[in-house]
């Protein structure tokens, strides 16, 4: 991508479908495996990376008021 002229890429990751609705929470360990080798590749090549996770909101928003604690 770099040599493309790119300087940034953005990498979609859904956690929701790898980790249990109930805590601790802790998300699949070959799943956070591949996620990691994926960014590594990317600033190996010199990107800067986003991890975008917006699309997860819906599964999380709801609940923050009431599972969120201070």
């Amino acid at each position: 991508m770099k040599k493309e002229g790119f300087r940034s890429v953005r990498i979609p990751v859904t956690w929701y479908t790898h980790q249990p609705d109930t805590a601790p929470y802790t998300v699949d360990a070959t799943y956070l495996n591949r996620v990691k080798q994926v960014v590594d590749l990317a600033l190996a090549d010199g990107l800067y990376v986003e991890i975008n996770v917006h699309h997860d909101s819906w599964k999380w928003i709801a609940d923050i008021a009431t599972t969120t604690t201070r």
